[in-house]
């Protein structure tokens, strides 16, 4: 059996993560096996790590995200990965330089507690305006801690910010533009593609 792929889609609140995802899955399942996953990651320990995320700041959280990471991949996506299948994982260490960046845990820090995690074969990063970052945020019921206390321009800063670290350390990107349904069709569009050439 063929080694899969690994992907991560990353970006800011209310950029369209989960609706991409989802969709990319879509095209993919006509042709492949796909695992869908996410971070926090969907266990036991990564619902622990949600609930604590209004209750903790900085260094302390920034290591339970990376121990919740470290199960993650170990149990979760490499497995999958190695029985040929392609890991799409919703956030990865991109949320980590955002929001624990923005809880003042340094850029270094950051990198030496992340930096021998795999590098995705593709990671995708979704960007969209600001305005419509918030309007589609104002028809969520709920925000997050990182949600109310961020604005969403800090968020697409950082996550450009992120690019350029990561980008000097081996990452693979393919940054997207998501402010129309045109725009969004195109950029499933690229990563489908780009997928299938990696699967062969």
């Amino acid at each position: 059996m063929n080694r899969g792929v690994f992907i991560s889609v990353d970006g800011p609140n209310g950029v369209g993560k989960s609706t991409f995802i989802r969709e990319l899955s879509d095209l993919l399942t006509t042709r492949f096996s796909v695992y869908m996953t996410k971070e926090p990651s969907p266990t036991l320990f990564g619902d622990f790590v949600r609930k604590n995320e209004a209750n903790l700041r900085g260094l302390p959280y920034a290591h339970l995200i990376c121990s919740d990471r470290y199960y993650h991949i170990n149990s979760i996506v490499l497995p999958q990965i190695e029985n040929g299948s392609i890991v799409i994982t919703d956030r990865y260490i991109e949320s980590s330089f955002v929001l624990q960046g923005f809880d003042g845990v340094p850029t270094d820090e950051i990198w030496r507690m992340n930096k021998d995690f795999p590098i995705p074969d593709i990671s995708v990063i979704l960007l969209a305006q600001e305005d419509l970052l918030e309007e589609r945020l104002s028809k969520r019921t709920e925000l997050t801690a990182f949600e109310k206390r961020m604005t969403r321009d800090q968020e697409i800063h950082a996550y450009r910010q992120t690019v350029s670290f990561l980008q000097e350390r081996g990452f693979n990107y393919i940054v997207c533009n998501n402010d129309s349904p045109m725009d969004f069709e195109k950029n499933i569009n690229i990563v489908f593609e780009k997928i299938c050439s990696i699967m062969g």
